[in-house]
């Protein structure tokens, strides 16, 4: 069975990037509402061998200066990452909630590391940055709390 990996920015705009792991190719890298990803991952479980890594805000450690609304913005990114977290324990998807890190990139970079030729969105990227270290020999790491068939959570770096 083919694997695949995912990678999840939360947010209104949610990041949505997939890589096949034998091709070590990205197969779809968009930006979607949180409901047409859970769709699209439900579907997929049943045909793929699945790992999902989100970034979780809820782990964030750094904060600048902010507005108010951005503030509450970061609020409901916080309440998805929580949606996330009970929808991939509650389909039994191995995943993995790791902390923001610094991932905005210019979309030529983008095309130059992954080789992804399709138009994509600053969130879009994100998910695909998230992912991007992940291949079939590093795997293992990422994941390596996580039984065979279990969707417990890997503890983040």
């Amino acid at each position: 069975m083919k694997t695949l990996i995912i990678g999840i920015d939360p947010g209104v705009n949610t990041g949505f990037a997939i890589k096949d792991l034998d091709s070590k190719r990205y197969i779809e890298v968009k930006t979607v509402k949180l409901h047409t990803a859970f769709e699209k991952i439900n579907d997929l479980k049943n045909k793929f061998k699945l790992y999902v890594v989100v970034e979780d805000a809820r782990k964030r450690k750094w904060f600048g200066k902010t507005s108010r609304e951005r503030l509450q913005g970061a609020g409901s990114v916080k309440r998805d990452s929580k949606a996330w977290e009970d929808f991939l324990i509650d389909k039994k998807i191995p995943h993995r909630l790791q902390a923001p890190k610094a991932t905005k990139v210019n979309p030529d970079w983008f095309k130059k590391v992954t080789y992804y030729e399709g138009r994509t969105s600053i969130h879009a990227r994100e998910a695909g940055m998230i992912i991007l270290p992940i291949t079939e020999n590093t795997l293992p790491m990422y994941f390596r709390n996580v039984i065979k068939n279990d969707a417990k959570q890997v503890p983040s770096d």
